[in-house]
Order: C-alpha cells, then structure tokens, then sequence
C-alpha cells in the first residue's frame, strides 16, 4: 500500500510509460514472429497459425468495473477514458446494462455500437413466475413479499411492452447496430432508474437491453483494452445479475468501486473476499468521492487504515491496490475547468492542494489547472495500476501462451522440412512409424480412460467437501439461532453468515484447482515421455527433435459461488419466515430446508458447469496434442495419402529455398522461446531443452 496515497503521476510516469511500452514491445515481437512462421511452415499448418495469428491480433485486456449502485462507476469509465460524457453518469437514472467499451479494438463490419436484446428464455426467466427471481423468493419463503415481487414482474412486463408495442416481440433475441453513437443514443439502451424518465429517449429499450458493445479510438490507453460498467452488486431485482457475472467471469482485472462515506459496506466486503479468493492479483479498489469529504488529505489516510484493518481483519490483506479519487473532479479536468463544481467540492479541492502543495507538478500554480486536477483526482494513478495489472497478469501469461503454442507449431513444420529435403531416395522406417502411430493412438486412449478417472474422482471430492462445509455452516448456524430463540423466543439479530460460507466453499476449490494443476503438470510429463518414445521409433532418436509441452491451465472462476442464493434473500433484518410465531423447531428445519436446497443446487452447478467444463477444455487440448504429433509422424510415410506425398513432394525445391524457410522457422522460435522463457520468469536457458533443434 502506497504510503502517500496520492502520489502524482509524475512521479510515476516513467514507470507507468514502461508498463505500456513492454505491452507494445510483446505484442509487435509476438505479432511479427507470428507472420514470418505464416510465411514458412507447411502448407496443412496454415491455417492453424494464421488462426492464432488472428486470434491474438483481436485480443484485448478485459477490466471491469463493480460496486454498489450509484458508487460512481460510470463517471469513472469517462473519467478513465478521458471523455466526459461517453456514457451517462447523471444520478438519476442508474445503469441496469453491462457497457463494454471496446478500446483501439475493430469494430465488427464497421459498426460501432451494438446493443444486444434479451431471447424468450431471458425473458421468461425475468418476469415468469416460474422465473429465477421468484423461484428464489419462493425457496426463501419470502411468502408475504411473493404477491409485492410478482406485481413489480408484471409492472416491468407491462412498462416495457408498452414502451415498445409491436416491436417488442420481434426484439426479442436481436440487436440494434450502429456506425456511430452519442450519449442520448447509448441513454435509451443502458439508463433505467426513476419511473419519470423519458420514454422517448432514456431507457426506452433498457428492460429489454442484455449487454451494449461500444468501440472507440482512445489515446488514453495505447493498447487494446475493453472496460465494463456493470449494473451496481446491489441492483433492485436481481435483474441483471447473470449478465454481471458472466462479465466478471470473463474479465482479467477487476476494479471494486468504493464510495468514501462508506467504504467496504457489508455488500463491497462480500463481493471483494469473493473475488479475492478467486483472483487474487487481479483486484483493484478504488475509493471514489473524496471531493465530497471536507478534508480529504487527513480523511483519506483515516478511509485507507480503516480498509487496511478491515481486509487484514478478513485475510484479504497484502496485495490489493487502493488508489483514491474522485471521478467529479477528473470530470472538471476533462472539461476543462472546475465551475460546474458545487462549492463545497471546490473548497475540499482547495484544502488537498494546498495540503499538498510540495507534492504538485514543478511550475505549477495555486489555481487548480488541469494537471493538478488531474493528478488529485486519482485518475492517473488508477490507469497506472491498471497498466501494471494488465502487463503483468495479462499480457504476460498471453504472450507466453501463444508463444508456446507457435513454438509447436514451428517445430511439426521443421521435422516436415528437414524429412522432406532428404530427398525421393529416402527411405523412412515404416516398421518404426507403424509401432510409433500404434503408441501414439494407445496412448490416446489411455490419455481418455485417465481424464475421465480423474474427472469422476475430482468431482466426488468436490461434491463431498463441500458438502461437509455446508453441514458445518448449516450446524452452527442452527446453533446461533437457537441461541437466539431460547434467549427471547425471538431471532433478534441473526443473520446466517452467507460470506464466511462462500468463503469455505471457495477455499474447497482453491484446493481442487492446485491438486488439478499437479495432477495435469504430471500428465504433462507423461505426453512428452509417449511422443518422444514415439520419434524415437520413427527417427532412431529423438535428440533431434525438440518438443514443447501444454501449459497448465488454473480452474476458471466459478460464477455458482456469487450468485446470489435463496439464504441471501431477507426480508428486512430476517426471512420472512422468522417473524411468524412458530415452534423452535419449525424455525430451525425451514432454516434447515433452505439451505439444503441451495447446497444441492450449488455444487451440482459448480460440477457440471464449471468443473466439467475445464477438465473437458484441458483434456481436449491434450489430446489434440498427441493427434498433432500422430499426423507429423504419419506424413513421414509418405503412403497411402496422396496429398501428404504432394505435400512433400512440393517441399523438395531447391536447397536454398529450404535452407531460407527453416532458418526463417528458427528465427521465428528464437524469438518465440526468448518471450515464452521472459514472461514465465524465466532465463531461455531454463527451457531450452523444449526448443527447436538446429
């Protein structure tokens, strides 16, 4: 943590200015690696490296924005961007839409604002009463808020097919794309808040709006980039939650966004230990409306030990950045001037200056310019955190990905090469390539009967401990309850600590992720032990033949453990259910009933849709390993396959032609090894035992 908390960017500008230069250095090394081996390897591996060529020339960093309703997220993305008013960040109404703004990223067709509409099964889970929304209410037994949730379903039913009349089922599952936007466009798509808001223009279509996809050139960030707006975690309804999570799902680095008169509520606490034991370097807090403290530079010292006690407090301590600010200010900035303030932001504007005034920019004056309100409002100093996170938790571990992947397939081209230049006399050892082809499938096979052990075994663990956590927080919670009941016959002040159980749950499989991380590390070395026995039976050696390995994927987050479960819903300080005068006993087993339900749902969710999904993703990858290696040795035969034997035969040109396209091959891996090596934290010679042969 920063010990001067407002530290300005000049003092950071170099190393900020590093941070993007080395984002820009790795992508042109890796992009022009990428065309010199497109332009060398062999024709039937084409198409595979022109695809990840493709791929990684449209990859952009992903960050998102979360927080509580009106916490200042969308002020914070202009203010980020340097636009004052891209999206709409007035108080009323809020943002009911994921916003992602696609940064220096190509627009599909050339359109540059796509707006995507909820399907019929969207729909239906919205406003149905067999929906998720009321499906929770129900197994919460919120009995006497049921008739009060139904009527908000039906008013949002009936406010958005009047809005939109006949159109309304025909948007449904489509979009409306555009070439060009402002903010009163984007308005009528993202803003829902207050009932008064104007038909025509804000929120028309944004009950029906899924997510928006916004694109722009933007200097701010010199690199490719997408930055959300999320609803606030605490939106009315639920409404949008799936749309939420499945964005932080698929984010890199996340950025909590925290309100100075109430940092760390119960809900941003909830949310961060969440998302901190999931991704664990990849979290920013950034403590927005210091203009409305009236002594920011005292106060945000006070704000910033309070967090540090807090997260210590909730072992999330250590390496979460906190950077302070405030997006009004950053706005004046933008605009230009400070007179649209209210006075008493400018009077705490006016104290931080002059608190600081040793640590302003060299020449600056007393007034307030826009370097120094820049500089105090935090922006520069969050756009410099987030380059870091994105150079070392993105970039890097990307780089070094595709880097690893282009090395394979450089080395299948070389053995091509090298095989095929020995000429029409060659003789290849077919009684070797038959035993290696045979070794190969076996080993596929067993590579399948191994994954699905260890699949089915995994899971069972899984099932299991969690299992046991929630029993656990079940027993101690009924424990806590009872307590209350024989104390005053009433629940008083118990809350079922929904946290600490997503927390346990969430350090079941952290578990789960490190054993799976060893067990394919393993497997790992295994494949390379079988595809190296197998050159060794084709070429008499494998010396020759170099061969890089997978890299081991970490689990993905699971999105099961933030959603919001049925035990989360209260009505007011307890469930509904709480209030009536019932038998202890009866109050225990519906507590009880709850909570089995969520607990069957969840982990039969987080097996099928998260654990299944990974250990199926990795498994497919190292398979399409071993067949990548099997259809090399099999081309060596040069039988039985006419365009295999034209393959080779058109690779027979002259020595010199070969000579040019394997050296070009060993180039593009000397600097694909050097990169790979470099972001793993590694020296080149450290791995060079995976490295293409001379």
């Amino acid at each position: 943590m920063q010990d001067n908390v407002f530290e300005t960017y000049l003092a950071q500008s170099t190393e900020v200015e590093q941070d993007v230069e080395d984002i820009r250095e790795s992508r042109n090394d890796l992009n022009n690696a990428l065309q010199k081996l497109e332009g060398a390897v062999v024709t039937n591996e084409v198409p595979t490296i022109t695809t990840l060529s493709d791929d990684f020339g449209s990859f952009s960093a992903k960050v998102a924005l979360i927080g509580q309703v009106k916490a200042g997220k969308t002020a914070l993305v202009n203010a980020l961007l340097g636009v004052s008013d891209l999206l709409p960040s007035d108080v009323n109404p809020w943002t009911s839409v994921v916003t992602s703004v696609h940064v220096n990223c190509t627009p599909p067709n050339g359109k540059r604002a796509i707006f995507n509409f909820f399907d019929e099964q969207d729909w239906e889970d919205l406003v149905s009463s067999s929906g998720r929304i009321v499906k929770l209410a129900k197994k919460a037994r919120l009995d006497s808020q049921l008739d009060e949730l139904t009527e908000q379903i039906e008013a949002l039913k009936e406010r958005t097919e009047g809005r939109l009349g006949k159109n309304f089922k025909m948007l449904l599952g489509n979009r409306h794309a555009f070439t060009k936007y402002d903010a009163d466009l984007i308005k009528r798509y993202v803003c829902l808040g207050e009932d008064d808001v104007n038909e025509d223009k804000e929120g028309r279509f944004a009950d029906l709006t899924k997510s928006a996809d916004l694109y722009l050139e933007n200097s701010q960030f010199n690199y490719p980039v997408t930055i959300a707006d999320t609803p606030g975690v605490n939106d009315p309804f639920l409404v949008r939650e799936a749309a939420t999570l499945q964005n932080l799902g698929d984010c890199d680095i996340c950025i909590v966004v925290l309100s100075a008169h109430q940092a760390l509520s119960s809900v941003d606490l909830g949310l961060m230990r969440v998302l901190k034991s999931l991704k664990s370097k990849r979290l920013i807090a950034f403590v927005n409306r210091i203009d409305e403290l009236p002594d920011p530079h005292n106060q945000v010292h006070e704000i910033r030990d309070y967090i540090a006690g807090v997260l210590k407090k909730q072992n999330l301590d250590g390496d979460i950045p906190i950077v302070f600010g405030s997006a009004a200010w950053a706005d004046a900035a933008i605009i230009g001037n400070y007179d649209n303030l209210p006075e008493d932001s400018v009077e705490s504007l006016a104290a931080l200056v002059e608190a600081r005034s040793a640590a302003l920019k060299p020449g600056a004056s007393d007034d307030y310019n826009i370097d120094n309100l820049v500089d105090v409002s935090g922006i520069r100093a969050l756009r410099a955190t987030i380059n870091r996170k994105v150079w070392e938790e993105v970039y890097r571990p990307k780089v070094a990905a595709d880097a690893n992947r282009a090395r394979r397939i450089a080395e299948r081209s070389l053995l091509y090469l090298r095989e095929a230049n020995k000429g029409p006399d060659f003789e290849p050892n077919l009684a070797g390539i038959d035993k290696a082809l045979s070794e190969l499938k076996t080993g596929q096979k067993g590579l399948q009967k191994t994954l699905d052990d260890y699949g089915d075994s995994a899971k069972e663990s899984v099932k299991m401990n969690m299992a046991t956590t929630y029993m656990s927080f079940i027993k101690k919670e009924k424990i806590k309850l009872t307590t209350c009941l024989s104390k005053s016959g009433k629940v008083g002040d118990w809350t079922p600590d929904t946290e600490g159980l997503r927390t346990d749950l969430n350090a079941v499989y952290s578990e789960f992720d490190e054993e799976t991380v060893q067990f394919f590390g393993k497997l790992n070395d295994k494949l390379l032990k079988t595809v190296s026995g197998a050159y060794n039976l084709v070429l008499g050696t494998s010396e020759g033949v170099r061969i890089t390995p997978l890299p081991v994927r970490d689990a993905p987050l699971p999105l099961s453990l933030m959603r919001t479960m049925s035990i989360d819903l209260r009505a007011s300080s307890s469930f509904d259910w709480l209030r009536r005068k019932l038998d202890k006993s009866v109050y225990l087993s519906q507590f009880e009933a709850i909570a089995t339900d969520d607990m069957r749902s969840t982990i039969d969710e987080i097996c099928a849709e998260t654990i299944e999904l990974h250990l199926g993703n990795v498994g497919d990858s190292m398979q399409e390993f071993l067949r990548e290696h099997f259809v090399t040795i099999k081309s060596l035969s040069q039988q039985g396959d006419d365009a295999l034997e034209a393959q080779l035969e058109d690779l027979r040109s002259t020595d010199i032609e070969t000579a040019k396209r394997m050296k070009a091959l060993r180039d593009a891996s000397d600097v694909l090894l050097t990169l790979e090596a470099a972001f793993l934290d590694d020296e080149p010679d450290d791995v060079a035992q995976f490295g293409v042969a001379t």
